[in-house]
């Protein structure tokens, strides 16, 4: 996870997806050991330009049709503000002091995440990792 400023852009997050990917498989594996990768920046601002929260990207092809390579960008403006959970989860990656975060596990991940320490969580067969 990277609190990244609201100048993200599309080419960062391609390098992202595909930087993770190099480390997914050992040499000689099929490729379709490849599991589902979320990349998830937290901008600064409508990085994006069109007022949404959150904005989720995927690979289509010329038809507008999903080319289902398991890899999804999600492009975040912690800036957003509303009361339900999305709203309370972005103000919690914005405390600086974990320990105000309410929600016990939130302020788990927040810690980890926000400190040197990598962290990855298996939910399923998707892996997050911080």
């Amino acid at each position: 996870m990277e609190n990244v400023p609201a100048r993200m852009t599309a080419r960062r997050g391609r390098f992202y997806s595909s930087a993770s990917d190099v480390y997914s498989l050992m040499p000689g594996e099929d490729y379709e050991m490849l599991k589902k990768s979320f990349h998830l920046f937290f901008v600064d601002g409508d990085a994006v330009g069109n007022g949404k929260i959150v904005n989720i990207f995927s690979r289509k092809n010329q038809w507008g049709e999903e080319y289902d390579d398991g890899s999804y960008i999600y492009v975040i403006n912690v800036n957003a503000l509303s009361d339900d959970a999305l709203g309370r989860l972005l103000r919690s990656i914005k405390e600086p002091d974990p320990e105000k975060i309410e929600d016990k596990v939130v302020q788990e991940v927040i810690t980890f995440a926000k400190g040197d320490v990598d962290m990855e969580i298996s939910i399923h067969d998707t892996k997050i990792r911080f």
